[in-house]
């Protein structure tokens, strides 16, 4: 009960006029090259409560999503979490629509 009440606590309501698309941030959308497997993918980055990697939606504050954030278009992610390698371009950011 404790940990919830910290969590309503610290939560703010972020609306998508509050988002900046310049770089990967809470209530973004990126697309990238994969540049291990050459294809594109996106994410949304949203927080723990709306993630839900299936629909390919991370949590900001997982590996992954720590590795993303205040990128911008044009950079290079090379990185390694659990062992598996990852190789990433930034080719977009946008507003999500949530």
């Amino acid at each position: 009960l404790r940990t919830l009440s910290e969590e309503i606590e610290k939560a703010q309501v972020i609306t998508p006029d509050k988002v900046d698309p310049s770089r990967i941030c809470f209530g973004t959308k990126v697309g990238m090259r994969d540049n291990l497997s050459g294809k594109d993918i996106s994410y949304t980055i949203l927080g723990q409560w709306e993630s839900d990697p299936d629909r390919f939606i991370l949590n900001f504050k997982t590996p992954l999503g720590m590795q993303l954030l205040n990128k911008v278009v044009g950079d290079e992610l090379k990185f390694e979490i659990n062992g598996t390698k990852y190789d990433y371009t930034i080719l977009s950011i946008e507003v999500a629509d949530f």
